[in-house]
Protein backbone atom coordinates (compact mmCIF):
# COMPACT_ATOMS: atom_id res chain seq x y z
CA UNK A 1 0.00 0.00 0.00
CA UNK A 2 1.83 3.11 -0.97
CA UNK A 3 2.14 5.92 1.29
CA UNK A 4 -0.65 8.03 -0.08
CA UNK A 5 -2.87 5.51 0.34
CA UNK A 6 -2.83 5.13 3.63
CA UNK A 7 -2.72 8.75 4.29
CA UNK A 8 -6.29 9.01 2.99
CA UNK A 9 -7.55 6.05 4.74
CA UNK A 10 -6.43 8.00 7.78
CA UNK A 11 -7.82 11.25 6.82
CA UNK A 12 -10.93 9.73 5.77
CA UNK A 13 -11.03 7.69 9.13
CA UNK A 14 -10.48 11.15 11.04
CA UNK A 15 -13.25 12.77 9.10
CA UNK A 16 -15.89 10.05 9.72
CA UNK A 17 -14.51 10.06 13.49
CA UNK A 18 -14.84 13.86 13.91
CA UNK A 19 -18.97 14.35 14.13
CA UNK A 20 -19.15 11.93 17.51
CA UNK A 21 -15.18 12.26 18.69
CA UNK A 22 -14.92 16.10 18.06
CA UNK A 23 -11.64 16.08 20.51
CA UNK A 24 -9.35 13.98 18.76
CA UNK A 25 -6.69 14.90 16.36
CA UNK A 26 -4.77 13.29 13.92
CA UNK A 27 -1.77 12.57 15.87
CA UNK A 28 -3.55 10.36 18.29
CA UNK A 29 -4.12 8.11 14.99
CA UNK A 30 -3.35 4.62 15.02
CA UNK A 31 -2.82 3.08 11.89
CA UNK A 32 -4.22 1.74 9.84
CA UNK A 33 -1.85 -1.26 10.32
CA UNK A 34 -2.57 -4.77 8.21
CA UNK A 35 -4.16 -3.07 5.95
CA UNK A 36 -5.40 -5.08 1.97
CA UNK A 37 -6.88 -3.33 -0.63
CA UNK A 38 -8.11 -4.45 -4.20
CA UNK A 39 -10.48 -3.74 -6.78
CA UNK A 40 -14.12 -5.57 -7.47
CA UNK A 41 -15.98 -4.65 -10.44
CA UNK A 42 -15.09 -0.90 -10.47
CA UNK A 43 -14.83 0.13 -6.85
CA UNK A 44 -11.82 0.07 -4.79
CA UNK A 45 -11.90 -1.50 -1.04
CA UNK A 46 -9.54 -1.08 1.69
CA UNK A 47 -9.79 -2.85 4.98
CA UNK A 48 -7.03 -2.49 8.40
CA UNK A 49 -6.77 -1.87 11.88
CA UNK A 50 -6.92 1.76 13.01
CA UNK A 51 -7.92 3.14 16.39
CA UNK A 52 -6.86 6.52 18.70
CA UNK A 53 -4.32 6.25 21.31
CA UNK A 54 -6.23 7.46 23.94
CA UNK A 55 -9.19 5.59 23.61
CA UNK A 56 -9.00 1.77 24.17
CA UNK A 57 -12.46 1.26 23.22
CA UNK A 58 -11.77 2.50 19.31
CA UNK A 59 -9.67 -0.82 19.13
CA UNK A 60 -12.25 -3.20 18.72
CA UNK A 61 -14.95 -4.03 16.39
CA UNK A 62 -12.15 -4.47 13.35
CA UNK A 63 -11.02 -4.58 11.05
CA UNK A 64 -12.20 -1.06 9.06
CA UNK A 65 -13.50 -0.41 5.62
CA UNK A 66 -12.93 1.68 3.49
CA UNK A 67 -14.08 2.09 -0.12
CA UNK A 68 -13.20 4.24 -3.01
CA UNK A 69 -15.01 4.80 -6.55
CA UNK A 70 -11.23 5.79 -8.23
CA UNK A 71 -8.75 4.54 -5.71
CA UNK A 72 -7.73 8.13 -4.76
CA UNK A 73 -11.17 9.32 -3.00
CA UNK A 74 -11.51 6.92 -0.13
CA UNK A 75 -14.69 7.44 2.34
CA UNK A 76 -14.57 5.34 5.68
CA UNK A 77 -17.57 2.66 5.77
CA UNK A 78 -17.22 1.88 9.25
CA UNK A 79 -15.98 -1.54 11.04
CA UNK A 80 -16.63 -5.12 10.53
CA UNK A 81 -17.28 -6.29 13.83
CA UNK A 82 -15.22 -9.27 12.88
CA UNK A 83 -17.75 -10.05 10.01
CA UNK A 84 -15.55 -8.54 6.85
CA UNK A 85 -17.73 -9.94 4.24
CA UNK A 86 -20.52 -7.79 5.34
CA UNK A 87 -18.72 -4.94 3.66
CA UNK A 88 -16.33 -6.11 1.83
CA UNK A 89 -17.01 -8.63 -1.54
CA UNK A 90 -17.09 -12.39 -0.07
CA UNK A 91 -14.41 -12.74 -3.29
CA UNK A 92 -12.06 -10.24 -1.97
CA UNK A 93 -12.37 -11.04 1.59
CA UNK A 94 -11.17 -14.44 -0.01
CA UNK A 95 -8.04 -12.86 -1.92
CA UNK A 96 -7.30 -11.37 1.49
CA UNK A 97 -7.30 -14.66 3.70
CA UNK A 98 -10.59 -13.53 5.39
CA UNK A 99 -13.20 -16.24 5.68
CA UNK A 100 -16.58 -15.45 4.94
Amino acid sequence: MTASVRSALRDAFLTKAMETHRKEKQANLVGPTETHYGKVGGVYYAIGEISFKDDPASKQDGPHVWKSPNGTDWGYEGDTGGDVCSKVPSALAKVWGKSC
